[in-house]
């Protein structure tokens, strides 16, 4: 496959609607099964595993994901699943805690997954235009300078946020 062509599969990925996500709870099995099955298309390449049993556990008991009932993941875990395989090769599980913490109290993991999907479209759609770029290296180089600020950026914020919030709890 070309450049060109690869940079459209990645560029037109499909997003998981919430209506798509089984409204039924699921086994690990089935959970695995679901997210390969979704997110094929994200694969870096034939060996990456997008999602193991090991992974959700971690996930678990780092707190990322709530504790699933009986052995079995709701459509909230599994959005929580989703959300975090985008932004887990970004963000330390640490900072990812921190991040899905933040928040209004109020905002529900659905509010917050329908975000991700504005965000995500709108990420996408900024990077159409790569496409003809053919992947130069200039190109390359760019996104490679933009990948590491927007890290930084987005470590920075969520620190100084969390800061903040440790600040209103005590007191200041």
């Amino acid at each position: 496959m070309e450049i060109r062509e690869q940079l459209e599969r990645l560029l037109g990925q499909e997003s998981i609607d919430p209506r798509d996500i089984p409204g039924v709870e699921l086994y690990m099995d089935q959970v695995i099964r679901f997210m390969e099955t979704r997110l094929e298309d994200r694969r870096s390449g034939p060996e990456e595993k997008l999602l193991t049993r090991t992974m959700v556990n971690n996930y678990v008991k780092s707190g990322l994901v709530e504790k699933p009932d009986k052995k079995r993941y709701n459509a909230r875990q599994m959005m929580l699943l989703i959300m975090i395989y985008h932004m887990k090769n970004v963000l330390a599980l640490g900072d990812l805690k921190l991040f899905l913490e933040d928040g209004d109290p109020e905002e529900s993991v659905e509010q917050l997954y329908r975000m991700f999907l504005e965000v995500q479209e709108e990420v996408l759609s900024d990077k159409a235009s790569l496409a003809d770029s053919g992947g130069d290296r200039r190109t390359v180089m760019k996104l490679v300078l933009e990948a590491d600020l927007n890290k930084r950026l987005a470590e920075t914020m969520i620190r100084v946020r969390e800061e903040g919030r440790r600040k209103d709890r005590h007191g200041r």
